[in-house]
C-alpha cells in the first residue's frame, strides 16, 4: 500500500512538472506571437511592452520604434502576414528559444511566401518576455557610430543624417 501511495505521489509530482512545462511553452509561444503580430501590424509600441527589463534599460521606446519603423518602411503596405504556427526549439527554467512560422501574401496575389523567425524569451517576474537587445542594440550602435563620424567617400550626408535620426531622433548639427 505504501509503495502504491509513493508511486501515486511521484506520478502526481511528475504530471504537475509536465503540466507546468506545457504551460510555460504556451506562454513562451504566445509572447513571441504577440511580439511579431504587433510588429507586423505596425504597433511597435505594443511590442516594446513585451520586451525584457534588459532591453528596456538598453534603449528607449522611442529608439526601438525608430529602428522598427526604419526596418518596416521597406515592407509592401499591401502585405498580409499570417502567423501559422510556433514551436519551442530550446527551453530552460529562465530562457527559451521560440520559432514562429508565418506566411506573407500581397493583397490580390495568390502567391504565399514562407517566413520564419526565432526569438529568445526570458523569464522575469513570473512572466515570459522577449529578449531582443542584441538585434536592436547592434543597429543603434552602428547608427551612433555613423552619426558621430566624419563624412567621407563611403558615407554620404544623407546616410549620416539617417543614422543620427535613428539614434537620436533628430539631426545632429555640428
Amino acid at each position: 500500500m505504501i509503495k502504491v501511495m509513493l508511486m501515486f505521489v511521484g506520478l502526481l509530482g511528475f504530471s504537475s512538472q509536465v503540466f507546468s512545462a506545457d504551460a510555460d511553452s504556451e506562454k513562451q509561444m504566445e509572447v513571441v506571437k504577440q511580439y511579431y503580430q504587433n510588429l507586423l501590424n505596425n504597433s511597435p509600441q505594443k511590442s516594446y511592452q513585451l520586451l525584457s527589463t534588459k532591453d528596456k534599460s538598453t534603449y528607449t521606446e522611442a529608439q526601438f520604434v525608430r529602428v522598427i519603423n526604419l526596418s518596416t518602411a521597406l515592407y509592401d503596405s499591401n502585405r498580409v502576414v499570417t502567423i501559422k504556427n510556433s514551436v519551442v526549439e530550446e527551453s530552460g527554467e529562465e530562457m527559451a528559444i521560440v520559432k514562429i512560422f508565418a506566411e506573407v501574401a500581397t493583397k490580390g496575389s495568390p502567391e504565399l511566401k514562407p517566413l520564419t523567425a526565432s526569438q529568445i524569451v526570458v523569464h522575469e517576474n513570473n512572466e515570459w518576455l522577449v529578449y531582443a537587445a542584441h538585434t536592436i542594440s547592434s543597429i543603434l550602435i552602428k547608427s551612433k557610430t555613423m552619426c558621430e563620424s566624419e563624412i567621407n567617400e563611403s558615407m554620404s550626408l544623407l546616410k549620416k543624417e539617417k543614422a543620427c535620426f535613428v539614434y537620436y531622433g533628430h539631426l545632429v548639427t555640428e
